[in-house]
C-alpha cells in the first residue's frame, strides 16, 4: 500500500503543482504503478474539490486500485 499526497486534480498545471511541493492525482498513480504496490490511498486533497472521489477516478485511469482517504478513515492491512 502506498499512501501519497494528492493535493490537486490532473487538470492542474504540472509546473505550478510541483513548484508548490505537491502532487496531482495522476502523479501519485504513476508512483504507485512504478512502485508495484497493490493499493493507492490519496491524502492531503485540497478542499477546492468537493468530491475527493473525482481525484481517485482520475488516478484509477493510471493505477486501478485507488481510494481517496477521508477524516478518521481506517484501513485493515493483511499479509
Amino acid at each position: 500500500m502506498l499512501i501519497h499526497e494528492s493535493t490537486f486534480s490532473a487538470v492542474e498545471d504540472e509546473n505550478l503543482v510541483w513548484s508548490q511541493g505537491h502532487s496531482r492525482s495522476v502523479d501519485a498513480a504513476r508512483v504507485a504503478r512504478e512502485a508495484g504496490v497493490e493499493r493507492l490511498v490519496l491524502t492531503h486533497i485540497s478542499n477546492r474539490y468537493s468530491d475527493p472521489g473525482l481525484l481517485a477516478g482520475e488516478a484509477s485511469k493510471v493505477f486501478p486500485n485507488v481510494i481517496a482517504a477521508r477524516d478518521l478513515m481506517s484501513l485493515v492491512i493483511t499479509s
